[in-house]
């Protein structure tokens, strides 16, 4: 399933959901952030794409596996690098591997976009684990979407690149191309088990057992967004959390702050909002 290009209605940092409480929550911390910011959500193994404070675009991506995590920070990005060549790392699991050239199969994909020492976002074949936890450290994507992220990193950071030449290097998947950027990208990986999106709230399970107490996190989500924690229904928040620490899981404020005690929340295993 593919999650780009989602236009989503957020305007003055609030993400709008129809009436009732859902309606005036979901503070967007990035909503005052001028040009092209991109971001990582580890748990959620979900990349977010902000135009001067306005989500557009949603991916599917893979983060790393525990033991090779993907780092939260802030980043800046600088250089593109079309249909990569993958060379093993000095590292055990990539004994005995031999480089290989770029092509659709290769473990880099069409584009990679370096964010840190050996770190990257790049493109993938292995579809099926989107969603999920696979590479090791890396940020993967899809091969089509990346490329189409890429696109847009140039229209940001590189407006003069040629694009008769931009569209050779997405034509032909063995060419190779390092181009660096005219300006940085902002690009963060953020470790949230709890966020807020279209009036739901949204648990996401703690894939890298960081040992912090959820229940804080996901109370301190709410209090962010304007929410009473006086008027959550506290018993059904906490079946939520319990439920979390298995599967992602997402309830509508509406609901969350309702005084009666209501069913448990909905597996998030639906489309992206």
């Amino acid at each position: 399933m593919k999650f780009s290009i989602r236009r989503l209605s957020i305007a003055a940092g609030l993400i709008v959901a129809g009436t009732g409480a859902g309606a005036n929550y979901a503070y967007d911390r990035y909503a005052s952030d001028e040009g092209l910011h991109i971001v990582v959500n580890v748990p959620a193994n979900r990349l977010y794409v902000y135009e001067d404070g306005v989500r557009t675009r949603t991916y599917a991506v893979s983060v790393g596996l525990v033991g090779y995590e993907t780092p939260a920070g802030s980043y800046k990005i600088r250089e593109v690098i079309w249909n990569p060549w993958w060379h093993p790392p000095k590292s055990d699991w990539a004994v005995g591997r031999t480089p290989e050239p770029p092509g659709e199969t290769n473990p880099m994909g069409r584009v990679k976009l370096n964010f840190g020492p050996l770190l990257y976002i790049h493109g993938t074949s292995d579809y099926q684990a989107l969603g999920n936890p696979a590479s090791r450290g890396c940020v993967r994507m899809r091969n089509e979407d990346v490329i189409e992220l890429t696109r847009l990193v140039h229209e940001y950071a590189s407006p003069k690149l040629d694009q008769a030449v931009l569209e050779t290097l997405i034509g032909s998947p063995v060419m190779t191309r390092t181009i660096r950027l005219a300006k940085t990208v902002k690009f963060t990986a953020e470790y949230q088990v709890a966020t807020i999106d279209d009036g739901f709230l949204i648990l996401y399970p703690d894939v890298y057992k960081r040992g912090t107490k959820v229940i804080d996190e996901v109370e301190q989500t709410l209090r962010a967004s304007g929410i009473d924690m006086a008027e959550v229904n506290r018993e059904h928040l906490d079946r939520l959390v319990e439920k979390s620490s298995r599967t992602r899981v997402a309830i509508s404020l509406d609901e969350l702050v309702a005084t009666a005690p209501l069913g448990s929340g909905q597996d998030e295993n639906q489309p992206e909002r």
